[in-house]
């Protein structure tokens, strides 16, 4: 999803690609957890990915000039004022069940929606069928890795 970036970020905040998770002893794919793991909003800041809520701004007057507070220190603010919640992402699948991953289904199924018809029916069954069964990375626990 990265070609539709803006900037390194993908429009969504939802990054699937095949790229191993940085930090993830299990080495499990970054797609996998960009769908079943609310996560930090992301900006591009000196050209360095950044979580959003670590990035603070001065607040500016309406000179454009920073605002101080009574110690004469400028007064910060996050960095993402706008955003819809700076701090997370919401998962766009739960592992509690297909039920609990309506926002993602309804992406499919909903004419208008920008993904819709992008899965067959049996393909949103599969996709359900297994949320319902918890999301699981591997068929076999035992071929997970030891942690």
């Amino acid at each position: 999803m990265r070609d539709n970036a803006v900037d390194g970020i993908p429009p969504t905040q939802l990054e699937l690609t095949a790229d191993v998770e940085p930090g993830d002893n299990n080495n499990r794919y970054r797609s996998y957890f960009e769908l079943l793991t609310a996560r930090p909003y992301q900006i591009v800041r000196d050209g360095v990915l950044r979580d959003c809520n670590a990035v603070l701004d001065p607040v500016l007057d309406g000179q454009g000039n920073p605002v101080l507070d009574e110690n004469d220190q400028p007064v910060l603010q996050n960095a993402c004022p706008d955003s819809p919640d700076p701090t997370n992402v919401t998962a766009s699948m739960s592992r509690s069940g297909a039920h609990f991953s309506s926002g993602f289904f309804s992406r499919f199924e909903t004419p208008g929606n920008s993904h819709f018809g992008f899965l067959t029916p049996g393909e949103r069954r599969l996709i359900a069928e297994w949320l319902d069964i918890g999301g699981q990375y591997y068929n076999n626990h035992f071929d997970a890795p030891d942690n």
